[in-house]
């Protein structure tokens, strides 16, 4: 006489629980899929407005935050020629921090000018001059002797004017073909970088600039303070003299 023993009636919870966790997993996983497959699809579709409105933003905000360190470290000299006559200390704290600053940016135009490269459209004469001089020293001088162009990119660089400034530019990217959107769905989250990396500098040195008019205030504070007090002086000896002569 043996025992039998239903294995379906303990198991069957456990097993559904199973069931329904891994049925859970897989509709998680698959809605992940499809919204990345979908993000890279909106990613390849709106290309074309992305490479032009990002990479033309990103440009104007590299040379904007570059003209405003420039001209903050300008300042930070002719403030400390100012007060070294006065015999106080020079900021060189602060001038390492705008050194600082001025290295972080131009690491970051180097590598947005790698980012930018493929984009670039080498049948204008700003996009071409754009292009060669996204390479390095050796590598553009390279890139010139093996296409023969040395003298002929001198030419476009006489015929631009203020090619720095790509506020006064207009749009020297290419036409988008599949490969350029394809390549831009690799190297989107690369310009998204970028740009946050350039927004944390600029609030460095909006923090730097208000700190410095700050410290200016303070100063004007005191120099106010000082020269009312001399002016009260001033008025209490001419006071004296007046009442003398009355009584003279």
């Amino acid at each position: 006489m043996g025992v039998t023993l239903s294995a379906h009636s303990s198991l069957a919870p456990i097993s559904l629980a199973s069931t329904i966790i891994g049925f859970v997993s897989f509709s998680f996983t698959v809605a992940t899929l499809l919204r990345v497959f979908w993000g890279n699809i909106t990613t390849v579709l709106n290309a074309h407005d992305e490479i032009h409105d990002l990479l033309g933003t990103l440009r104007v905000q590299l040379y904007e935050e570059r003209q405003s360190l420039r001209n903050l470290r300008r300042h930070n000299k002719e403030w400390g020629k100012r007060r070294r006559p006065k015999g106080l200390p020079l900021p060189r704290l602060d001038d390492l921090t705008i050194r600082s600053m001025q290295d972080t940016l131009r690491h970051l135009t180097r590598r947005f000018k790698a980012l930018e490269r493929p984009f670039l459209d080498k049948d204008t004469a700003s996009g071409r001059r754009r292009y060669r001089k996204s390479f390095p020293p050796n590598s553009r001088d390279t890139w010139d002797s093996e296409k023969g162009l040395r003298s002929q990119e001198r030419e476009w660089d006489r015929e631009l004017d203020d090619e720095d400034d790509p506020r006064t530019q207009g749009d020297v990217y290419c036409h988008v073909t599949l490969g350029k959107r394809i390549l831009w769905v690799r190297q989107r989250s690369d310009a998204l970088a970028i740009i946050e990396a350039v927004s944390r500098l600029q609030t460095r040195r909006t923090a730097r600039q208000v700190g410095e008019i700050a410290v200016a205030l303070y100063e004007y504070g005191d120099t106010i303070e000082s020269m009312d007090e001399g002016m009260q002086e001033i008025e209490a000896r001419f006071s004296k003299i007046v009442g003398i002569r009355r009584v003279t």
